[in-house]
């Protein structure tokens, strides 16, 4: 079995989304003073590699704590994306080959390349997101989640969410800011985004993972 970490470190200086505060990490207890370490750590549920869940944007619906424990992991195929220029639109040319036949995947992912940017103010630009017709399509797949190399699943100036709101009002996870695609680009794979059991959380960091058995 092998394991390719597909996430990016949790820091106080990572990029976070525009407008919300930087990760706090503090030390509170150390070695030679206290016997022990031990660190404070405050931030947002949607920093870092994370992954929303439908509460995010709709009413009493699943949260962190009550999504069955089975949705976040499952068979996964990785679509590469990285030709696409600044502010272009991920539409089915991309898939190539790839069978997206309903109950083939349980995750598709998308490997912009845009995880080039992190820690650049590149990062924050007009990204690739995903053309109304692929999104509806996956939607009619019925998979556990879509997963992205950038910081949103809508255009980073976005301010009604369409995505977002058609995604997980379809009870349809969505795993933002991935790290290290180009590894597991065009390929299959089990695919992990375990969240923190936060009670009503909306979104939790998590440990993204690919597994090739």
């Amino acid at each position: 079995m092998r394991i390719v970490d597909l996430t990016h470190t949790l820091s106080t200086h990572m990029p976070v989304y525009p407008g919300k505060d930087q990760p706090g990490i503090t030390s509170v207890a150390n070695i030679s003073a206290n016997g022990y370490n031990e660190l404070m750590l405050s931030f947002s549920n949607h920093t870092g590699t994370h992954v929303d869940c439908p509460a995010h944007f709709m009413e009493n619906h699943y949260t962190t704590d009550n999504v069955p424990i089975d949705r976040f992991a499952g068979k996964a195929i990785c679509i590469d994306c990285s030709h696409l220029r600044e502010g272009e639109l991920i539409d089915e040319n991309v898939l190539g080959n790839v069978d997206l036949r309903y109950g083939r995947y349980e995750f598709v992912l998308f490997y912009t390349g845009w995880s080039y940017f992190w820690g650049k103010p590149e990062y924050f630009g007009h990204f690739p997101v995903l053309a109304q017709p692929l999104l509806d399509e996956l939607i009619g797949m019925n998979i556990k989640g879509i997963g992205f190399d950038t910081i949103s699943a809508d255009p980073i100036d976005a301010t009604n969410f369409i995505n977002h709101i058609k995604i997980l009002g379809n009870n349809i996870l969505i795993v933002e800011n991935l790290a290290h695609l180009d590894k597991v680009a065009d390929r299959e794979f089990i695919f992990t985004c375990f969240p923190l059991k936060i009670e009503n959380g909306d979104a939790s960091p998590v440990r993204a993972t690919a597994i090739f058995l």
